[in-house]
């Protein structure tokens, strides 16, 4: 997964990800390897084996502080797909959601979605829901549109938010936006 040439790297991490569960173990492994980029390539098969892969979520979760921007937004977006619904990743991503750069916000809030859509008790999400209409004000797109992403795994009824979604409708915002906006909305 390190290797130079790009196409041999991608395979590999293809290939590590149809070998599961027997490449679990070595892609946790691959976690702690001091090459940013291996990190980011066994996150990236992590998130694609899923739920099977649940194992690997307490050493995704301490990649969401790695100093490589693009080995946390991998970590986050595998603890989404992992659904890893631990109260630790779940205060974990809302961290990055408040205090990250602007691909850790929107890496952060897209993984809650994912993992919200598959918690029984959503509280703990809906603890943070002040933090999750802010960022419906976000000044990036892609954090703004996983914002909503959030917002309908909490299932809401659309009446509590209904004016919310209205107002970002007056911003002129980009299809994918409205699209989003208006699932909650019908």
């Amino acid at each position: 997964m390190g290797d130079a040439d790009p196409k041999t790297a991608e395979s590999a991490l293809w290939a590590l990800g149809y070998c599961k569960p027997q490449s679990i173990e070595p892609l946790i492994d691959c976690l702690l390897n001091v090459d940013p980029q291996v990190r980011e390539r066994a996150a990236w098969s992590i998130g694609n084996i899923g739920d099977e892969a649940h194992s690997a979520s307490d050493s995704l979760r301490r990649l969401l502080k790695d100093p490589a921007a693009n080995v946390r937004s991998r970590a986050a977006w595998a603890l989404g797909l992992v659904h890893d619904c631990d109260t630790r990743t779940v205060e974990s991503l809302f961290q990055m959601v408040e205090f990250g750069t602007t691909v850790d916000r929107s890496s952060a809030l897209h993984a809650l979605g994912n993992i919200g859509k598959s918690m029984t008790d959503r509280s703990g999400l809906h603890r943070h829901r002040p933090l999750i209409f802010s960022a419906l004000n976000d000044a990036d797109e892609n954090t703004r549109w996983a914002a909503l992403y959030v917002i309908e795994a909490l299932d809401l009824p659309a009446p509590d938010h209904a004016d919310v979604l209205l107002g970002m409708l007056k911003q002129d915002p980009p299809e994918r936006v409205v699209n989003a906006v208006l699932s909650q909305l019908i």
